[in-house]
């Protein structure tokens, strides 16, 4: 298996719906594989094969994937691959059980921890939603700034006010 070949069959069987096979962003993936890495494949046809067969199938296919890529890569190969994994294949949620196990077996033959890589995904994730949530709109600052200058005493006109607490004295009275 060449490494083109086996690193469409890591990533396609990681990226696939737990429900469906097919249900997976074939684009995507032959973007990244044709930027980084050699290889002719029919991915129509490896989707097919791949989505007619058993978890047993796919994990037995995965295993021999993730050896012949270990072999035929450099450590920077292996490092895009995860990389690759990390951004677009571990999301926000939880992983299911197939494709964490999954990951088990590529951890075990590429030698890297892969609970550490959820871990930093998902503190990645974490900063993100914070980084979102924490942004501020520095035009929105500076017209509450100019809205400031009026609330605290820069304009002197408290006219409006005028009689306020008389008023509000007299209807405390009547009740």
């Amino acid at each position: 298996m060449n490494q083109g070949k086996a690193a469409f069959d890591i990533l396609a069987i990681l990226s696939g719906d737990d429900n469906d096979l097919l249900n997976t962003d074939v684009n995507q993936i032959m973007d990244f594989l044709q930027e980084h890495y050699d290889g002719d494949i029919d991915e129509d046809d490896e989707m097919e094969e791949l989505g007619e067969m058993t978890q047993v199938e796919l994990t037995d296919r995965f295993r021999r994937a993730a050896d012949s890529f270990r072999g035929d890569s450099t450590d920077e190969d292996i490092e895009l691959m995860m990389e690759y994994t990390r951004e677009n294949i571990i999301g926000e949620s939880e992983l299911p059980d197939f494709k964490y196990n999954l990951l088990l077996e590529l951890s075990q033959s590429w030698d890297f921890n892969i609970d550490e890589l959820v871990e930093e995904r998902f503190n990645e994730m974490d900063d993100y939603k914070l980084e979102k949530d924490t942004e501020w709109d520095d035009d929105l600052i500076e017209e509450e700034d100019e809205d400031d200058d009026d609330d605290f005493g820069a304009d002197d006109d408290d006219d409006e006010f005028d009689g306020f607490e008389e008023d509000f004295e007299e209807d405390m009275e009547d009740r």
